[in-house]
Protein backbone atom coordinates (compact mmCIF):
# COMPACT_ATOMS: atom_id res chain seq x y z
CA UNK A 1 0.00 0.00 0.00
CA UNK A 2 0.95 3.57 -0.81
CA UNK A 3 2.20 5.45 2.01
CA UNK A 4 0.64 8.78 2.34
CA UNK A 5 2.26 11.84 4.38
CA UNK A 6 -0.68 14.68 5.01
CA UNK A 7 1.12 17.81 5.00
CA UNK A 8 -1.70 20.64 6.94
CA UNK A 9 -1.09 23.81 6.05
CA UNK A 10 -2.02 26.77 8.07
CA UNK A 11 -2.55 29.98 6.97
CA UNK A 12 -2.38 33.02 9.65
CA UNK A 13 -3.90 36.48 8.08
CA UNK A 14 -2.47 39.51 10.25
CA UNK A 15 -3.97 42.78 9.94
CA UNK A 16 -1.89 45.49 11.45
CA UNK A 17 -4.14 48.64 12.14
CA UNK A 18 -2.14 51.65 12.84
CA UNK A 19 -4.80 53.68 15.62
CA UNK A 20 -4.62 57.56 15.36
CA UNK A 21 -4.72 58.92 18.32
CA UNK A 22 -4.00 62.17 17.64
CA UNK A 23 -6.34 65.11 17.14
CA UNK A 24 -6.07 67.67 14.10
CA UNK A 25 -4.25 69.94 14.90
CA UNK A 26 -5.55 73.76 14.52
CA UNK A 27 -3.99 76.06 11.96
CA UNK A 28 -5.45 79.26 12.52
CA UNK A 29 -8.49 79.92 15.07
CA UNK A 30 -9.53 83.74 15.19
CA UNK A 31 -8.69 85.99 18.29
CA UNK A 32 -11.38 87.51 20.55
CA UNK A 33 -13.24 90.31 18.76
CA UNK A 34 -14.72 93.40 19.71
CA UNK A 35 -17.55 95.06 18.19
CA UNK A 36 -19.25 98.46 18.82
CA UNK A 37 -23.25 98.88 17.32
CA UNK A 38 -24.59 101.57 15.55
CA UNK A 39 -26.80 104.16 17.88
CA UNK A 40 -30.16 102.68 17.75
CA UNK A 41 -29.41 98.70 16.83
CA UNK A 42 -29.41 96.29 19.02
CA UNK A 43 -27.01 94.35 16.93
CA UNK A 44 -24.27 93.48 14.29
CA UNK A 45 -22.83 90.99 11.92
CA UNK A 46 -19.41 89.87 12.52
CA UNK A 47 -16.92 88.83 9.92
CA UNK A 48 -13.88 86.73 10.29
CA UNK A 49 -11.72 84.42 8.50
CA UNK A 50 -12.64 80.49 9.09
CA UNK A 51 -10.53 78.55 11.35
CA UNK A 52 -8.65 75.63 9.69
CA UNK A 53 -7.13 72.51 10.97
CA UNK A 54 -5.46 69.33 9.12
CA UNK A 55 -4.99 65.61 10.20
CA UNK A 56 -3.05 62.87 9.58
CA UNK A 57 -6.00 60.89 7.67
CA UNK A 58 -6.67 63.85 5.81
CA UNK A 59 -10.13 64.46 6.19
CA UNK A 60 -11.17 66.71 8.96
CA UNK A 61 -15.25 67.30 9.91
CA UNK A 62 -15.66 70.97 10.96
CA UNK A 63 -18.91 71.89 12.98
CA UNK A 64 -19.57 75.32 13.99
CA UNK A 65 -21.49 77.61 16.56
CA UNK A 66 -22.26 80.32 14.57
CA UNK A 67 -20.67 81.33 10.82
CA UNK A 68 -18.81 84.58 9.53
CA UNK A 69 -21.03 87.17 9.17
CA UNK A 70 -23.64 85.93 11.52
CA UNK A 71 -25.35 88.94 13.44
CA UNK A 72 -24.75 89.49 16.92
CA UNK A 73 -26.85 90.56 20.08
CA UNK A 74 -25.29 92.99 22.43
CA UNK A 75 -23.64 91.32 24.81
CA UNK A 76 -20.41 88.34 24.64
CA UNK A 77 -21.15 85.39 22.71
CA UNK A 78 -18.82 82.17 22.45
CA UNK A 79 -17.99 80.98 19.07
CA UNK A 80 -16.56 77.36 18.79
CA UNK A 81 -15.23 75.53 15.89
CA UNK A 82 -15.25 71.63 16.35
CA UNK A 83 -12.49 69.07 14.20
CA UNK A 84 -12.99 66.01 14.07
CA UNK A 85 -11.17 63.10 12.33
CA UNK A 86 -12.57 59.90 10.98
CA UNK A 87 -11.00 58.12 14.48
CA UNK A 88 -13.17 60.45 16.12
CA UNK A 89 -10.89 62.60 17.48
CA UNK A 90 -11.57 66.21 18.25
CA UNK A 91 -9.83 69.70 18.55
CA UNK A 92 -12.03 72.91 19.14
CA UNK A 93 -11.05 76.34 18.38
CA UNK A 94 -13.13 78.76 20.56
CA UNK A 95 -12.85 82.91 20.48
CA UNK A 96 -15.60 85.23 22.31
CA UNK A 97 -17.53 87.68 19.95
CA UNK A 98 -18.33 90.77 22.36
CA UNK A 99 -20.97 93.01 20.78
CA UNK A 100 -21.36 96.56 22.68
CA UNK A 101 -24.13 99.64 22.28
CA UNK A 102 -23.09 102.27 20.55
CA UNK A 103 -22.80 105.85 21.79
CA UNK A 104 -23.78 109.02 20.24
CA UNK A 105 -19.93 110.90 19.83
CA UNK A 106 -20.91 114.64 19.93
CA UNK A 107 -18.33 116.94 18.89
CA UNK A 108 -18.17 119.79 20.93
CA UNK A 109 -16.09 123.01 18.84
CA UNK A 110 -16.50 126.69 20.26
CA UNK A 111 -16.12 129.15 17.98
CA UNK A 112 -15.80 132.92 19.59
CA UNK A 113 -17.10 131.24 22.63
CA UNK A 114 -20.33 129.76 21.19
CA UNK A 115 -20.71 125.82 21.49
Amino acid sequence: MPYYDFLTLYFIYVSIFKVDRSPPTILTCPPDTQVSTELGTTGVSVFWDNPSAIDVSGIVDITESHSSGDLFAIGETLVEYTFKDQALNTAKCNFTITISEGRLNINTTVHNGIV
